[in-house]
């Protein structure tokens, strides 16, 4: 009874997910959030399916080395102004 229970999970999250990850491939043409609708898809998967947390891994990683160089970077002031070079007159 639980084998059948665990292959009856593993294929509704199988008929959830791949869908969700194709409607994502279609919005990558049409407007919409495609990446972020393929990794719902990818988060999906990997509920049940290794190779699945494996990608959404990667994509975790892509996505936050581009929200990291998104960010804006705080301006450093000079070391030489023109005050310190006045005070040292």
């Amino acid at each position: 009874m639980k084998k059948s229970i665990d292959i009856a999970r593993k294929i509704g999250i199988l008929l959830i997910g791949i869908p969700v990850i194709a409607l994502g491939v279609a919005l990558l043409v049409l407007p919409g959030p495609g990446l972020v609708v393929i990794i719902l898809g990818l988060v999906i998967l990997s509920m049940e399916f290794e190779v699945a947390k494996k990608y959404r891994d990667k994509a975790r990683a892509q996505v936050k080395k581009v929200v990291d160089q998104a960010k804006p970077k705080p301006k450093s002031k000079p070391k030489n102004s023109e005050k310190e070079n006045r005070k040292s007159d």
